[in-house]
């Protein structure tokens, strides 16, 4: 597995339930960016459960519309 090479210092994952798998079964710490669906509460688990991970990216869930995210 890719994760278990010892080159690999830690592993930024989209929090998909395969990838927060091989994550965790490789032992590396993660770095957590979740995008929709379950992908949160695998976040969750990995940062405040196991502890084995840090979470980047939005920490409030916004609804976006029609005219996408407002430019600043």
């Amino acid at each position: 597995m890719i994760l278990d090479h010892p080159s690999i210092g830690a592993f930024v994952t989209h929090c998909g339930w395969n990838s927060t798998l091989e994550g965790i079964c490789a032992g590396v710490p993660m770095v957590m960016w979740p995008a929709f669906a379950e992908q949160f509460y695998n976040e969750k688990m990995v940062t405040e459960v196991l502890g084995t991970g840090v979470s980047v990216g939005n920490k409030k869930w916004e609804k976006v519309g029609s005219e996408g995210v407002p430019r600043r």
